[in-house]
């Protein structure tokens, strides 16, 4: 844009300098000619981008028609553009950013629109995801740029709507049973043991957002003259415990590799009738839920919690967690998922499983 700015400003330049070098009416009626047009184009545009209309709808195939269906792909974007005006918007740029919410992975894509007047235009661009996740569109930029390629003007947009990449699910009847151990021992193991009463106070803290208020402290909060809270301890329901961290720096890949694994792991612990617990923390390293797997809807909701994203991925975040709420002691089965062998191992009695 800049240097269409330099080449329009040398053209009337050099217009102006042959109107008064030859002195004759054709150079002049050129100069004003020019100057017209590029007013015109100028003042087309501002009009224009001011009546225009843009949004990007995301949605998943499963939503759209039979048509959506039969693409071998995860979801859409549907671009709507309307030009409320009567003057045509000769290119208008749109800019947006494919974000997926669990890996961080985004794609940043640019499209150009020439629309008449009064016209309504709709465009449907198919995606594929490369990892697993919740697949979001955020448009960064949309202009309006004139003719001539002088000015360009920001126009209002809106983006809405997603769609989930769902791991590929399959058998891991061997995987499953290398890591059942020696002795498959009951809850008896650890039950009625300090650590493992529900009631039982292991820490006091700051309020976070969340918290349930029945935990608030009133005695100590109005003495230190700030919200604190009881932290409860987490019993648990099941022998078998399931969680993930990474080892080394995540990146999408890793991620999409672990999460994918993880996934799988409890949905076939659950077609064996292995209920089990599975932790989740969010990316300060605090618990955002200990799942009880006792059915498919109870998977579901851990898939679309993982998918959307928020999640801590690191083992070092996973490991303060285990020895701050004593679950060593409380589970007969736990099963780590991870990239790559540990150089701190929490317990020999940890099954590490690497994807």
């Amino acid at each position: 844009m800049i240097k269409n700015r330099l080449i329009g400003a040398a053209l009337l330049a050099v217009l102006l300098f042959i109107f008064i070098w030859t002195n004759e009416k054709l150079s002049f009626f050129i100069l004003i000619l020019s100057c017209i047009m590029i007013g015109l184009s100028l003042i087309c545009n501002i009009v224009g981008s001011r009546k225009l209309q843009a949004e990007v709808y995301t949605r998943g195939v499963q939503e759209g028609s039979e048509e959506d269906k039969n693409q071998p792909t995860n979801g859409y974007i549907q671009v709507h553009l309307k030009n409320r005006s009567i003057v045509p918007l000769f290119q208008v740029k749109l800019r947006f950013v494919i974000r997926n919410l669990l890996t961080g992975s985004v794609k940043a894509v640019e499209r150009f629109y020439f629309l008449m007047p009064r016209e309504e235009k709709d465009e449907r661009i198919y995606l594929e995801s490369q990892f697993i996740g919740r697949v979001e569109t955020d448009i960064v930029t949309l202009e309006s740029i004139d003719a001539l390629g002088l000015i360009s003007n920001n126009v209002r947009s809106a983006s809405k709507g997603s769609f989930d990449k769902y791991p590929a699910l399959y058998g891991m009847d061997a995987e499953l049973e290398q890591s059942k151990p020696e002795n498959q021992k009951s809850m008896e193991r650890y039950l009625h043991r300090k650590g493992n009463d529900p009631s039982e106070v292991l820490d006091i803290r700051e309020y976070r957002r969340g918290d349930n208020v029945k935990r608030i402290h009133w005695k100590l909060s109005a003495r230190m003259r700030q919200t604190m809270v009881r932290e409860l301890d987490m019993p648990s329901d099941h022998d078998t415990l399931l969680v993930f961290g990474i080892e080394g720096e995540p990146d999408g890949s890793m991620i999409d590799r672990v999460t994918g694994f993880m996934l799988n792991l409890s949905w076939n612990l659950l077609k064996q009738d292995v209920h089990h617990n599975l932790i989740l923390l969010d990316e300060s390293g605090y618990l955002i839920q200990n799942y009880d797997v006792t059915s498919q809807e109870d998977y579901g909701h851990v898939e679309q919690r993982v998918l959307q994203g928020d999640i801590n991925v690191s083992s070092e975040y996973m490991n303060h967690f285990f020895e701050q709420n004593y679950l060593l002691g409380k589970y007969s089965h736990i099963i780590y998922v991870t990239d790559r062998e540990p150089s701190y191992r929490l317990s020999e009695s940890v099954d590490y499983m690497i994807p």
